[in-house]
């Protein structure tokens, strides 16, 4: 099967919610980008889970950019304290 990677079809099945349209204030724009990592992280981590027996070298790139993915996540919370 071929992969389809246009953007429309890769944001459908991204599991990120949809970010509002005109604008948003600070602390909304926040909590938006809070929400789509903790989305992120949350898939992740279940592929960090569905790797480690047949390729932990994959699960090892998973595990390293979910690190990053998390202090963004925390540092973002924060932000809303």
């Amino acid at each position: 099967m071929s992969p389809d990677g246009r953007a429309a079809t890769v944001a459908v099945g991204s599991g990120i919610g949809v970010t509002p349209e005109g604008w948003v204030d600070d602390e909304a724009a926040v909590g938006t980008i809070v929400d789509a990592l903790g989305a992120v992280i949350t898939r992740m981590r279940e592929r960090i889970e569905a790797t480690g027996e047949p390729d932990p070298v994959s699960q090892d790139i998973f595990i390293q950019v979910t690190a990053d993915l998390e202090k963004h996540h925390w540092m973002f919370q924060a932000e809303n304290g």
